[in-house]
């Protein structure tokens, strides 16, 4: 890649979060009013909760005392604030796939302005030329 540095392209939602990578609003317009709930509490609680269980169900347990498969996914304080919210309660944990494809589409774009080649791009996102293409142009849309 022309001496050009390895770039990890997986993305970190929650040190995107906490970067002010992305808004509240487009967390929320990524989860639906059912998980937005837990949002507006905790955002950092949500993205921890769909980085270990994301497309899945989970269920929230009555009290935060009671063993459950929750906790071995997502610490003590995690699981207090989804019993604060959704006690009792199967919801159905998002993946956040529209969020994390405009995080990708937004630094594929900023690689593309520091001059990076689509034959580059396509190789370190291991997706073809074309892909890149589609990707970059989307990504102009979005933004006129």
């Amino acid at each position: 890649m022309s001496g050009r540095p390895e770039k990890s392209t997986e993305i970190d939602l929650l040190k995107a979060y906490r970067e002010g990578a992305f808004s509240s609003d487009e967390l929320m317009k990524s989860v639906g009013p059912d998980f937005g709930a837990l949002i507006e509490v905790s955002p950092e609680t949500a993205i921890r909760l769909v980085l270990a269980a994301g497309g899945r169900d989970v269920w929230v347990p009555m009290t935060t005392s009671r063993k459950s498969s929750l906790r071995s996914i997502i610490d003590e304080a995690d699981v207090e604030v989804l019993c604060n919210i959704y006690r009792g309660c199967r919801i159905k944990v998002p993946t956040l796939s529209p969020l994390k494809n405009a995080l990708r589409r937004r630094r594929i774009a900023a690689l593309r302005r520091d001059g990076w080649k689509l034959t580059e791009l396509a190789e370190l996102f291991q997706l073809t030329d074309r892909q890149i293409l589609n990707i970059l142009k989307k990504h102009k849309e979005e933004h006129e």
